[in-house]
């Protein structure tokens, strides 16, 4: 399995690698109906337009166009970032391992990593937007090993606010509001504001009886309070590899600092991702960050020395 995934991997980040006019050309039939649906289609479709694709671990998995428009295109994600971690995962992933992936989405890395653990392995997934929890119930239905859950971790039981995009940008979806007002397209947008169920992290794996081997947060700009729910947990004998996707600083990325701040405290340390998916040592990941130019990237925590394997 792992050498199917990472040749299909492999395939797509070629065809994600070639000129504009050439990627266009090899896949000029998606490429029109996807320019179509975000240009004309929104007035047809207002809530995005449900569409299936095949991806390296699933026949038809579902998506809303014209948000996640690359795993539309390419069958995968084409973020150098997502890309790495998804290296990342095939290489480290073992047969019965465990991830608890907190902020979902429509679950691509809950698949991918689920076909890497098999029947034995366990995964559960957390995502609290109600139209994208829709499409991960769908898409997670075929693997026995994982469980969906439709609500948000952090570091409180009870309930929160939380806020809904339209389609496009159905991925900045958060508790977390005021990092977006800056942004160019923040006041153009049509968003939909309503309650969610909050357990706080520690307590839910305790009712679930789950301590996997990996956890990945992507909460946009909740990270903090995600792992101050998680910490009583990690001060004890159990120390899973964390994998946390980090803002810039062009956003209001005290979170990410707060969250990292806690577990360097608790005795993790930070690593980047390079183009193989293998991990290098970061201290500044600020720093890091800006120097690639992107706006976030996946940094990886894990306890211990420098020399430690995962």
């Amino acid at each position: 399995m792992k050498k199917e995934l990472s040749l299909k991997l492999e395939a797509a980040e070629r065809r994600i690698s070639y000129p504009r006019f050439l990627r266009v050309i090899t896949g000029l039939s998606r490429y029109i109906y996807s320019h179509w649906v975000r240009k004309m289609g929104m007035w047809i479709y207002p809530a995005g337009k449900v569409v299936s694709v095949a991806t390296p671990f699933h026949p038809a998995f579902l998506l809303r166009l014209p948000a996640s428009n690359d795993i539309f295109l390419f069958g995968v994600k084409s973020h150098p970032a997502e890309l790495r971690l998804a290296k990342f995962f095939i290489k480290n992933i073992r047969e019965g391992d465990g991830l608890l992936d907190i902020g979902a989405h429509i679950g691509f890395f809950s698949g991918l990593v689920a076909a890497l653990t098999g029947s034995s392995g366990r995964v559960l997934s957390i995502e609290p937007s109600d139209n994208t929890f829709h499409l991960l119930n769908k898409n997670m239905s075929c693997f026995s090993q994982v469980s969906v859950f439709h609500l948000a971790l952090s570091d409180r039981d009870g309930e929160i606010n939380f806020y809904e995009f339209p389609s496009y940008y159905s991925e900045h979806n958060t508790t977390m509001i005021d990092q977006y007002r800056g942004e160019t397209w923040y006041n153009e947008k049509d968003m939909r504001s309503y309650k969610i169920k909050s357990s706080r992290a520690d307590k839910f794996l305790i009712q679930n009886h789950f301590y996997p081997a990996y956890i990945k947060i992507d909460v946009e700009g909740a990270e903090d309070k995600v792992i101050e729910g998680l910490m009583p947990a990690l001060v004890g004998k159990w120390h899973p590899i964390i994998i946390m996707e980090y803002a810039g600083s062009h956003t209001d990325n005290k979170p990410h600092l707060k969250a990292t701040a806690m577990l360097i405290a608790a005795g993790y340390l930070s690593y980047r991702l390079d183009k193989e998916g293998d991990l290098m040592p970061v201290n500044d990941i600020p720093a890091h960050i800006e120097a690639t130019g992107w706006e976030a990237d996946n940094i990886v925590f894990i306890f211990g020395d420098r020399n430690a394997k995962v």
